[in-house]
């Protein structure tokens, strides 16, 4: 059986890495969601759920017993070692979980599949991808972006990127890199590029 193949598209916040996932799946690639995924591993009876609780307490669940993610986020934000214990729970579920839809998507007679994949680093996955694509988006269109998607002010855009992984730490791992700087026609463009590279890679 020819082997299956694993590419990663990166990006920060608002870089329109899931703009890029959508269309790529419109166009015939298998697209996987890692924060969908990361969603599915902590729902309740999941191991992970199970793990948190005993870490972070109870304070960190709804009465019915779903995660708070919120409460889990405010809980860890500031704090590296309990970011760390967290991570150490949900990123090896995560990667357990996203291996399995690997092996249905094979089954499937799929060559490959792409995984949104925003902590590329910091779960590890880079480790198990074959390739990696980064979206890069100036910071200021990426700030307005977060601020019309999720309600926030300024402020919270910016701190939510200052969290996270800068771009010069990913570069090095990545085989490709997309800029998203201009007009919408303009990136449809450079996707079907990608489209055409990821076939070319993976053998199709």
């Amino acid at each position: 059986m020819k082997r299956f193949y694993v590419a990663a598209l990166t990006g920060r916040s608002g870089s329109g890495k899931s703009y890029a996932g959508d269309y790529l799946k419109a166009k015939g690639v298998a697209v996987l969601d890692g924060d969908k995924v990361a969603r599915e591993v902590v729902k309740p009876g999941e191991r992970a759920l199970d793990e948190l609780v005993r870490s972070f307490g109870e304070g960190i669940l709804f009465e019915d017993g779903s995660l708070n993610r919120r409460a889990l986020a405010d809980l860890c934000f500031s704090d590296p070692k309990l970011q760390s214990k967290l991570n150490s729970i949900t990123h090896p579920a995560i990667i357990e979980r996203l291996t399995e839809r690997f092996e249905e998507l094979k089954e499937a007679g799929e060559a490959y599949c792409l995984v949104e994949a925003a902590a590329l680093i910091e779960s590890g996955f880079y480790a198990i991808c074959d390739k990696a694509v980064m979206i890069r988006a100036p910071h200021s269109a990426a700030v307005e972006r977060i601020m019309n998607r999720d309600g926030l002010s300024r402020e919270q855009a910016e701190a939510r990127l200052a969290a996270q992984t800068t771009e010069v730490e990913v570069e090095p791992l990545c085989d490709m890199i997309i800029d998203n700087d201009s007009s919408l026609e303009d990136f449809n463009i450079k996707l079907d590029g990608l489209k055409a590279k990821l076939d070319e890679w993976f053998g199709e």
